[in-house]
């Protein structure tokens, strides 16, 4: 079996070799080029992005802020109307605003007025008009906006007098007194100014795209040829060669960076090299020794009558012992390399670590308006890593803020339970569907692809809790149902104190 394992593992790393080697048959495109393409590719957008507000979207831009500058005139004289210089008062908003005002009182009375622009359409018509106006504006709750085309119509300088607003709004003073306001502002037609935006955008573009090129080019120099050699020298790395130059004479920090991790790197690997070598040479002559003694003391206990002694047999069984010690040693050395922790088991009470963990979320309570209703009993000593346990009761408490709903209502519970402590953390979200349920536990995975708040988080959450539970043998498991929330859980077992006291 060991053998078939081995060939099966040489197997696949031929397979990785081989793969290794076709990816390095592909040739790439140059980083220079793909520079000069990614910067002609944001001077295109950009082009585009002044196209389209500059040209296609500047009448609605005008059109919008002039609707609003109607809107703040009429707020303001609403403020004013129980001023006793009101006339004064609209004069200074009409004038500063180009916009003709008239006031009417309830009983349809000016009570105040001014015109500041050559064809009022407010100041320059009939009273049905006015009516009318005042008629839409009651239907429609108080408020109407009337766009009116002046095709034809030009001023006394001879300019396009274009489109007229006329703005009604039913307001009452601060003593209760209904009052309607009556606003005309124009629209001044902004063909002449695209015209001119259009002829401006065709040297705007050929300037944007020649800066595009020649920032292209300078980065190019500062960042291309430095990495260049970078990769010139890590290849000799790669071949052994530890005495590779990484050293950077121009380009920015984080290439000088890059070439002295490259650096560090190469100082490491070759440290790492020289002690393996001394590990090999010393692993080779520790095993070699009792591997030596159990040999010799095996063949003289066969061949030699008498020698099945128990001070031989001691021998074979202490150097035994020296050969799975130096196995520990090297079983302890492969943990740490490959990352494993082992756990440092503390006895703690789960209801307090949670009340305390509860505490950290205060500030997020005030600020964001969430409700976690905190129910914990105390007394129930567990005993865990305390750390581990710590990361899994903040992931899956940030997990429930992620996907609460709209009401930011959160449960967290600890209580006991046939000898065990069980954690419970429930959210009112949208739920997760039956067969997502297994799904939500693995590396970054969401249920919700656009949900908010993506942002806490990487999607590792739910995996941390698997693995740091795993690992304790502890149980867990999630009950959801579309549309209903979902809690999350899980349990520990309760130590049980000694006649002592002690745990």
């Amino acid at each position: 079996m060991a053998e078939g394992t081995a060939a099966g593992v040489g197997m696949n790393t031929s397979e990785k070799n081989r793969a290794a080697e076709q990816n390095r048959g592909k040739r790439k495109p140059y980083l220079s080029i793909q520079i000069i393409l990614y910067f002609s590719m944001f001077a295109a957008f950009v082009i585009f992005v002044v196209w389209l507000f500059q040209i296609v979207f500047l009448e609605n831009f005008y059109r919008s802020a002039r609707f609003s500058d109607l809107n703040k005139v009429a707020h303001a004289v609403t403020s004013k109307l129980d001023s006793g210089s009101l006339e004064s008062e609209i004069e200074f908003l009409a004038l500063e605003n180009q916009v003709c005002i008239i006031v009417y009182d309830s009983s349809g009375k000016q009570a105040a007025s001014c015109d500041v622009l050559e064809s009022c359409l407010i100041h320059h018509t009939d009273s049905d008009t006015i009516s009318n106006f005042y008629a839409k504006a009651k239907e429609e709750g108080g408020q109407n906006i009337t766009t009116i085309k002046r095709e034809g119509f030009v001023s006394e300088e001879g300019k396009a007098l274009g489109e007229s607003v006329v703005l009604t709004r039913i307001v009452r003073s601060g003593t209760g007194k209904e009052y309607i306001l009556v606003l005309n502002a124009q629209l001044i037609p902004v063909v002449s100014t695209l015209n001119t935006m259009q002829g401006l955008m065709i040297w705007i573009s050929a300037l944007v795209i020649i800066s595009g090129i020649l920032f292209a080019l300078l980065i190019i120099r500062q960042v291309s040829g430095p990495i260049s050699k970078l990769s010139r020298s890590s290849r000799l790395l790669a071949k052994g060669d530890y005495d590779a130059d990484f050293t950077v004479s121009r380009g920015c920090h984080e290439v000088g960076e890059l070439g002295d991790a490259l650096a560090y790197a190469a100082r490491e690997i070759s440290k790492t090299d020289r002690m393996q070598k001394e590990l090999i040479a010393n692993i080779s002559h520790d095993l070699r020794t009792p591997l030596t003694l159990i040999k010799g003391y095996g063949e003289v206990m066969r061949d030699i009558p008498g020698e099945m002694t128990p001070e031989n047999m001691q021998v074979i069984i202490d150097e035994t012992e020296r050969l799975s010690s130096l196995v520990n040693d090297l079983v302890d050395i492969s943990k740490i390399q490959s990352g494993a922790v082992s756990l440092e088991l503390t006895d703690f009470d789960l209801g307090e670590v949670t009340l305390e963990t509860m505490g950290r979320y205060r500030k997020l309570i005030e600020k964001d308006g969430y409700v976690i209703n905190c129910s914990c009993e105390k007394d129930l000593p567990v005993r865990a890593d305390k750390t581990r346990i710590l990361q899994v009761i903040y992931n899956l408490i940030n997990n429930a803020i992620n996907y609460t709903g709209n009401d930011k209502m959160i449960d967290v519970k600890v209580y006991g339970r046939d000898g065990e402590a069980v954690f419970e953390v429930t959210d009112t979200g949208d739920g997760i569907e039956p067969d997502k349920l297994d799904l939500i536990w693995d590396r970054y995975y969401k249920v919700d692809k656009v949900h908010k708040r993506a942002a806490v988080g990487t999607g590792l959450g739910l995996s941390i809790v698997k693995n740091n539970l795993s690992i304790h043998g502890a149980k867990y498991g999630v009950i959801s149902s579309p549309g209903e929330g979902s809690t999350f859980w899980f349990s520990l077992g309760i130590e049980s104190a000694g006649e002592d006291g002690s745990r």
